[in-house]
């Protein structure tokens, strides 16, 4: 009876744990379609960050382009904070219709093997 009752603590604990934080309320204009939103690691992850800013755009009917991501460096006490800045754009948008999220290389390795 006492494995049970660990067992279902446990569960409980852990679904407690990986829910979403939803960070919509702290988005923060810092430019005509440009946002930002920031959060402390301890608290959340940086996809919920992701989720929120997506579900910002998406409140406003607009697609969500990110822009950058930073992460501050940790502080005594352990925790970093990310921020990151993301832009809300109509579909037709050119720059949301441009953008890619593949990266390309900065080098080319060639092999001098014949």
């Amino acid at each position: 009876m006492k494995k049970l009752i660990s067992v279902a603590v446990f569960t409980l604990l852990i679904s407690g744990c990986s829910s979403t934080v939803d960070k919509t309320d702290e988005v923060v204009k810092i430019g005509k379609d440009t946002f930002q939103l920031s959060g402390y690691a301890r608290s959340w992850k940086l996809n919920e960050l992701l989720l929120s800013a997506s579900k910002f755009c998406s409140k406003i009917n607009k697609e969500l382009l990110i822009k950058s991501n930073e992460t501050a460096p940790r502080v005594s006490g352990g925790t970093r904070v990310d921020t990151i800045t993301f832009l809300c754009l109509d579909s037709n948008d050119s720059r949301y219709i441009e953008a890619s999220p593949e990266t390309k290389a900065d080098i080319t390795i060639e092999s001098t093997i014949k």
